[in-house]
């Protein structure tokens, strides 16, 4: 046999080490992409709830009459439907908030701090079963009897589930903020979702 035979190949150390090594960036870089992959998936949901806030708001323009959007939690399935204001909306007008989106309803935790129609509460909701709502006049406004204020806007949260599937995971938090009686909206992170605070 020649030398060069006899030096290909690994050691069972080398074999061990790469194997190890792989192992800790594994155990590192999962958790990080699980993160990632699960704030994603909220953001997009969030960003489905202005879409919709944003599409009754056009259509109450568009229609000349006033519209609603209405959310609930249905068997652990968070569920959103626009409607004229003033009626109930029907079974078949609800539709899961992550409907097109590719993501499983009970990764998503949805709350707000609504008490009754375009009524800011002082905290944050989460999976009621109770209907809340937005609605905007004809010109797209809020209601004139609208009650919020700058410091506790009227807020629509959504978060991953934690441990306790009844409140958010820390630092998950998504929401659509509405803050003027124009029906202004913003996005906002973990920190600009809570009630009663600017």
């Amino acid at each position: 046999m020649s030398n060069e035979q006899l030096d290909s190949g690994f050691t069972l150390i080398e074999v061990i080490v790469v194997t190890l090594v792989i192992g800790i960036l594994s155990a590192i870089a999962v958790p990080s992409w699980l993160g990632f992959v699960n704030r994603q998936r909220i953001s997009a949901v969030n960003e489905s709830i202005l879409r919709t806030l944003q599409n009754a708001q056009q259509e109450a323009r568009k229609q000349k009459i006033s519209y609603s959007v209405s959310f609930r939690t249905n068997n652990q399935i968070p569920q959103v439907a626009i409607h004229p204001m003033g009626t109930t909306p029907s079974n078949t007008d609800w539709k899961p908030l992550t409907e097109d989106l590719g993501i499983n309803p009970q990764q998503i935790l949805l709350g707000t701090n609504l008490n009754g129609d375009s009524i800011a509460n002082t905290a944050i909701t989460y999976a009621a079963n109770t209907t809340q709502t937005i609605s905007f006049d004809f010109r797209g406004n809020l209601p004139r009897d609208a009650s919020f204020s700058e410091t506790n806007p009227l807020i629509v949260t959504v978060a991953q589930p934690g441990n306790n599937s009844t409140q958010p995971l820390a630092g998950t938090r998504r929401c659509v903020v509405v803050r003027t009686l124009l029906g202004a909206m913003q996005i906002g992170r973990e920190d600009q979702c809570n009630a009663g605070s600017s």
